[in-house]
This record gives C-alpha cells, sequence and structure tokens, in this order.
C-alpha cells in the first residue's frame, strides 16, 4: 500500500468515528443516564437523595412505559397518543402536544443503574441546573449538564422507588411553553405518579 493510500485510508477511518460520535443523541434527550462505563456511585447511589415514602408498582412503567399516562390524563394535558422509542436507559415513551406538533413530552425509566434518584444527587456538581422538588410527595429534582430551558426543554427526575428515577422531558418549540417548560414537566410528572398510584 503506497503513502497517499494509507493515508486515504486513515482519513476514511478518523470520518466514520466522528460521525458515529455527531448520531450519539439525535433524540434531544439529555445525555445525563449513567452507562456500563459509569463508577460503582452511579451504578448503586450513595442514598444521598431523600427517601421515596411508599414505593410505587412500576411493573407496566418498565414493561411498557407508555403505561405511564391515563387516558384521562392524555386528555387533560392535550397529548396525542404515545409511541414507543428505545434510549440507552430503557423504554421510553413519547407523547406528542395535539395542540401543536412540534411540542413532545417523553417518560423514560432509568434501568442503567439500581441508584435512582441518588445517582443524580451524586453528580449534582456535574448539572447546570439543580433544583430539588416533590412530586405528589414523592422527590424529584430538575437537573441536567447543559441548561436548555429557554429552548423548550426541561428535564425532571422522579424518584418512584429508592431504586429507579423516571426522567420526565419536555421538548418545546411552538407553545407558549417552549419558553418556561418545567411547569409542564411538573404536570406530566404529576399525572404519572397519580397513574402509578391507580395501578
Amino acid at each position: 500500500m503506497n503513502r497517499a493510500l494509507t493515508i486515504s485510508v486513515a482519513a476514511l477511518a478518523l470520518g466514520a468515528v466522528l460521525t458515529a460520535c455527531n448520531k450519539g443523541n439525535t433524540s434531544g434527550l439529555p445525555m445525563n443516564t449513567p452507562t456500563s462505563e459509569s463508577n460503582s456511585v452511579a451504578d448503586s447511589g450513595s442514598g444521598s437523595a431523600p427517601r421515596v415514602p411508599a414505593p410505587l408498582n412500576t411493573a407496566s412503567l418498565l414493561s411498557d412505559a407508555c403505561t405511564g399516562l391515563s387516558s384521562s390524563a392524555l386528555s387533560q394535558l392535550q397529548l396525542k397518543a404515545g409511541y414507543r422509542k428505545t434510549s440507552n436507559s430503557g423504554p421510553t415513551c413519547a407523547w406528542d402536544s395535539s395542540v401543536s406538533e412540534y411540542d413532545t413530552v417523553s417518560i423514560s425509566p432509568i434501568q442503567s443503574s439500581k441508584g435512582g434518584l441518588s445517582t443524580i444527587y451524586d453528580r449534582k456538581d456535574k448539572q447546570e441546573y439543580f433544583e430539588p422538588t416533590t412530586i405528589g410527595g414523592y422527590p424529584a429534582v430538575f437537573a441536567d449538564p447543559v441548561d436548555r430551558r429557554k429552548d423548550g426543554r426541561c428535564s425532571l427526575h422522579v424518584a418512584v422507588t429508592d431504586e429507579l428515577e423516571v426522567l420526565v422531558f419536555t421538548q418545546f418549540s411552538k407553545s407558549k411553553a417552549a419558553t418556561n417548560p418545567c411547569p409542564v414537566a411538573e404536570d406530566v410528572a404529576t399525572a404519572m405518579i397519580d397513574t402509578l398510584k391507580a395501578g
């Protein structure tokens, strides 16, 4: 192989690597979930988050995230029927707004970690915003490594058991919520808690 051909092959390989990196997060979802390369703290959590008062039954949610919102909740939140998506965190369901096709909310049970909400608490120094709250009496926190709330994106992590958190994510561009999306994320999370409580 001559020198020119060797350089061409190397350049093509580098281009493939860069292309793969750029395709890593095409969904718009925050890159805020632990992976298999995460440290042991992310895998098990340190217990730094508030405890869940009463663990919810999450069996249906884990098998199908679209069961996370009831039909009455969808009507109240003005959302269309959900559709399933895949992510590195586990099953995800997304719902488009019935008012604007450009606005979407999603629910993702984070199964890649057993640390629950403590996984986020243990990494709060890596978040651009970190705002603890409660949703229906359950510990939660608004947090994301990149603050895109002015762009209609809000990440709300909700503890449904001490070992499982659910990421509620908004992606708005057209509605009034595009400049203040977190209250909508809170409404969706509240409806999810009510749905899980009802079984």
